[in-house]
C-alpha cells in the first residue's frame, strides 16, 4: 500500500460544543503538541482523511503550461489536507520539503504531489518549482509544487496508486 501500517496508530477527532466556536484549529495544534509526550509516541501529525480509510475527497487541478482538457474531462486526482510532518510520520519518502507552519498562504500558497500525479502530468516527472491551480477558475491562486512524495495506494492493495495533491 506504500506505507507500513504496523506501528502507526490512528484515531478520529471530532470536535463539539465550545471547541467549535473561536479558532477549532488550535485545539487539534494542542493535541499534536501533546501526543508526542505520551511514552511510545515517536511522531503524530493530522490529515482530514486516513489513507486506506475508505474516505475519497477528489479535486480537478489544472497545470501551468499544460493544455487544458476539455471542460468536464478534468481528471480527478486524490486531494488530501495534512499537517507538517504528516509524510514522515507515515515514513514516506520524500523530495523537496515538507509543509511548514509559515505555510498558511499569507506567502503564496504551496503543494505536495505524489509521484504518480508527477509523472502523469510533465513527461520529465520534474514536479518542483512547478505550479497548480485548482478547478478552472482563473481566478484561483497558483499553487507552487515544494515537495513531491512517493504513492501510497490510497484505494488499497489492489489498486494502482492514484495522482493525488496535499495542501496544508
Amino acid at each position: 500500500i506504500g506505507l507500513d501500517p504496523s506501528k502507526l496508530l490512528t484515531f478520529d477527532v471530532t470536535l463539539s460544543g465550545a471547541r467549535l466556536s473561536g479558532n477549532p484549529s488550535a485545539h487539534f495544534d494542542e493535541l499534536l503538541r501533546r501526543i508526542p509526550d505520551v511514552p511510545g509516541v515517536v511522531a503524530a501529525a493530522g490529515a482530514v482523511t486516513l489513507p486506506i480509510g475508505g474516505d475519497d475527497f477528489g479535486a480537478r487541478v489544472s497545470a501551468e503550461g499544460q493544455p487544458p482538457p476539455p471542460p468536464g474531462a478534468e481528471p480527478r486526482i486524490g486531494y488530501q489536507i495534512v499537517t507538517p510532518g504528516w509524510f514522515d510520520t507515515l515514513g514516506l519518502h520524500l523530495r523537496g520539503r515538507d509543509f511548514a507552519s509559515s505555510d498558511d498562504g499569507s506567502r503564496g500558497h504551496v503543494v505536495i504531489v505524489n509521484e504518480t500525479f508527477a509523472r502523469s502530468t510533465w513527461q520529465d516527472g520534474g514536479a518542483l518549482g512547478r505550479r497548480l491551480r485548482k478547478g478552472r477558475n482563473p481566478s484561483n491562486p497558483w499553487m507552487t509544487v515544494v515537495g513531491v512524495v512517493s504513492d501510497v495506494r490510497h484505494s488499497g492493495p489492489g489498486k494502482p496508486a492514484r495522482p493525488a495533491i496535499y495542501e496544508p
